[in-house]
């Protein structure tokens, strides 16, 4: 089967041959079979591979060149894909490097093979060199070009052999629906998220008659403290919303605590109620339990709106509301050391605290850029350390899990 006309000449436009030279099958735009049953034959090799939705994600080898051989590949697993079904591609150029000749008539190709078989055929994140390799060749506008990050979708080898990995992948995906499993833990049945970061194939038994199956684990995220797409979403417009307000947040770090814990603390315990008789309780926002300690840290929470920095130029200083959290939180901090007021708390909740680090969370980020400057500041509240939402939402996007 031949290209489509339409498509036969806007290849030929693109490497300025001739249409009679396109139609043979000697031209470099022809989609070239390999031989046999499956279409493999001779073909050694892998690329690397994910899923985007019902799409195959590729991933190009640092050169795609004829000399490396990866031409014949990338060759062998276009078509053995299509011959699967498999017909919507995305070619991942974010980690090459180089691309020859060759490498260019094979990305045409493709093109062609993916169109033919009513599919399709894009790239991604094409570096500039190889950008404008694709203009000066006019055949930049051929193809569809996305800047899509894949770094943190399961990554699993393919060969125009072996499909299989890619084949689970999509029928994990085809829904479109996020993984739960149910799971006991504390004593409760629960329902937790989880995400496969990849999929190995997994030798069974020995010899030449072994068994080759495909393994497919998931990692849940509420037991690796990894933080899903839609909770730092979800957290990002509750702190850049006007109408916040520091119960809205309190609950929702309450119902998402690894925003807190990160990977210091084990748990956290929210209004502990901390008696004064007549002078009236103390209610610090949080206690944090670290890992592998017997006192807790406390932490306050403020409002996102909050001027962190106040004050003209070289005259900057933190802010009344700052200065009043500090010495609210200092306030915790002599509460403890009187024993008996430790254990009373150790005894009403399970939890007690003595010379505790003191934090508060507020504002949405510190103004000053200067961070020599900003220790300077601190200077003045070192015993309190000023956290900000930005801080929050920065750690959280490190550990993101889907």
């Amino acid at each position: 089967m031949y290209p489509p006309p339409a498509l036969r000449q806007e290849a030929c436009r693109c490497f300025h041959v001739s249409p009679v030279d396109a139609t043979s099958t000697r031209g470099v735009l022809m989609p070239r079979p390999l031989n046999g049953s499956k279409g493999t034959n001779g073909v050694r090799g892998t690329l690397k591979a994910s899923v985007d939705a019902s799409r195959v994600v590729l991933f190009a080898p640092p050169r795609l060149t004829l000399a490396s051989g990866s031409v014949n590949v990338f060759r062998g697993i276009v078509q053995a894909l299509a011959r699967n079904g498999m017909v919507d591609v995305i070619f991942d150029l974010s980690q090459c490097a180089y691309v020859d000749s060759a490498g260019i008539g094979e990305l045409v190709s493709a093109f062609v093979y993916c169109r033919m078989s009513e599919g399709s055929f894009s790239l991604n994140k094409a570096s500039k060199k190889i950008h404008d390799l694709l203009t000066i060749t006019k055949l930049f506008t051929v193809f569809s070009h996305f800047e899509i990050d894949y770094s943190r979708h399961p990554v699993f080898e393919i060969s125009p052999e072996d499909l299989s990995a890619v084949q689970v992948a999509l029928k994990t995906t085809e829904s479109g629906s996020t993984i739960v499993f149910l799971t006991a833990r504390e004593g409760r049945i629960r329902l937790l998220p989880g995400r496969m970061p990849g999929l190995y194939t997994v030798h069974v038994g020995t010899g030449p008659e072994r068994e080759v199956i495909v393994a497919a684990p998931y990692v849940i995220a509420d037991i690796t403290r990894t933080y899903l797409q839609e909770e730092i979403e979800e957290f990002e417009y509750l702190v850049n919303s006007p109408n916040c307000s520091e119960p809205a947040i309190q609950k929702f770090l309450e119902s998402h605590p690894k925003f807190l814990l990160g990977h210091q603390y084990e748990s956290l315990h929210p209004h502990v109620i901390l008696e004064r008789g007549d002078e009236g309780p103390l209610i610090p926002d949080f206690l944090l339990q670290p890992f592998g300690k017997r006192f807790c840290d406390v932490l306050d929470l403020k409002l996102p709106s909050t001027q962190i920095v106040v004050g003209r130029r070289n005259r900057e200083r933190f802010s009344a509301t700052i200065a009043e959290a500090s010495a609210q939180l200092r306030q915790y901090r002599d509460y403890f050391e009187d024993p008996h007021r430790r254990d009373s708390v150790l005894k009403q909740y399970g939890v007690t605290a003595y010379r505790p680090h003191l934090a508060v969370v507020v504002g949405r980020k510190i103004e000053i850029e200067d961070e020599i400057l900003y220790k300077q500041i601190q200077d003045g509240t070192s015993s309190v350390e000023v956290i900000t939402y930005e801080d929050l939402l920065t750690r959280a996007k490190k550990f993101l899990l889907f």
